[in-house]
């Protein structure tokens, strides 16, 4: 049996990010592709100057799903 998730997308305000993280916009995007490296995010991307948006990986999201059962 094949289960396919679908994958939101979800998005953040850069600045509001950064400060949540104390990281520069620049640590932040590092930050960013170390996840998406070790499979936790399956990508991220700017949306605008302002705005960034990323998918979880299908993995997180089945392990999401079977933690709410």
């Amino acid at each position: 049996m094949t289960v396919t998730l679908e994958q939101p997308t979800r998005t953040a305000d850069l600045d509001i990010l950064t400060g949540l993280c104390g990281q520069s916009p620049q640590q932040l995007e590092d930050l960013l592709d170390q996840l998406v490296r070790s499979r936790l995010l399956a990508g991220w991307r700017h949306i605008s100057h302002e705005e960034i948006s990323w998918r979880l990986s299908p993995q997180v999201e089945v392990g999401r799903a079977a933690n709410q059962r």
